[in-house]
């Protein structure tokens, strides 16, 4: 039988990949039609324009409070 924190983490597995993907269509949008994309960082609101997404084709710049320890990564037994 599994224990409390092994069913949470058959749960999450795969959850940040799953939110990166979901935050790529906005970018693509925002580009596509020359709009700022609106992010919210720690609370406050940031406007990143068009030229700015284009520089960077996918999203890479994951916050602090969501990147995994070293020693969780090779944890997926």
């Amino acid at each position: 039988m599994k224990t409390q924190e092994e069913c949470m983490e058959s749960h999450l597995r795969g959850v940040e990949s799953a939110l990166l993907r979901a935050a790529q269509r906005p970018r693509e949008r925002a580009i596509a039609t020359g709009t700022r994309l609106v992010v919210s960082q720690n609370g406050v609101l940031e406007f990143i324009p068009p030229d700015r997404l284009e520089s960077s084709s996918r999203l890479t710049d994951v916050p602090e409070a969501c990147k995994r320890s070293d020693d969780e990564e090779g944890e997926e037994a």
